[in-house]
Formats: C-alpha cells, sequence, structure tokens
C-alpha cells in the first residue's frame, strides 16, 4: 500500500503540485511560470493547456503594449498638429480687422427698428 501511495504522488502529485505552484504565482505575483511537461496522458494535456493559456496572455499583452505605444504616438502627432494649427489660426486673427461687439450689436440691432 505505501508503494502504491508513493507511486501515486510521484506519478500524479509532483505534476499537480508544479501545476499548482505556477498558478498560485501567476494569482499572487503576477508572473506567468510555465509548467515542464513530458507526459501523454491527461495531467500532461491539463499542463500543456495551461501553458498555452500563459503563451496566449503574453501575446494579448504584447499586442496591448504595441497598440498603446501607437495611440501614443499618434497622440503626439495630433498636438504638434493642433498647436501648429492653432498658431496658425492666431497669426491669421492678428491681421484680421478687430470689431467692437457693443457696436456690432447696436449697428445689427437699429437696422432692424
Amino acid at each position: 500500500m505505501t508503494v502504491a501511495l508513493m507511486c501515486f504522488r510521484w506519478i500524479v502529485g509532483q505534476p499537480l503540485k508544479k501545476l499548482h505552484t505556477a498558478i498560485w504565482r501567476i494569482s499572487t505575483t503576477g508572473q506567468r511560470v510555465r509548467v515542464d511537461v513530458n507526459r501523454s496522458d491527461e495531467l500532461g494535456q491539463i499542463i500543456r493547456a495551461f501553458n498555452k493559456m500563459i503563451e496566449y496572455d503574453e501575446r494579448k499583452e504584447q499586442r496591448i503594449e504595441e497598440a498603446n505605444f501607437e495611440i501614443s504616438e499618434l497622440n503626439r502627432s495630433l498636438e504638434k498638429r493642433v498647436e501648429k494649427r492653432t498658431l496658425q489660426l492666431e497669426g491669421e486673427l492678428g491681421t484680421a480687422p478687430t470689431f467692437d461687439r457693443k457696436f456690432q450689436f447696436r449697428d445689427l440691432y437699429s437696422r432692424k427698428i
């Protein structure tokens, strides 16, 4: 009985303990850890699926970082364009004739009376 229990712990317990440790690390630290697997049984399939999940998550995070970088670059470009156009408009306003709003309002309504 003791030999059977030891074999069970070695065959099933060790891989489950490694998988549990990896899951615990991810949940507590965010550190992505893969589990080595050299098995072709159901437990090996579960561990391979776990490793694929980690790889998928890493690829997804990489795509998010790339998209954030691209958005930041586009934002900087847009800010420069807005600043340039603002300076152009300010220059055009500086050369445009100025009007006193009070006289514009009076003149507008005095024509309608």
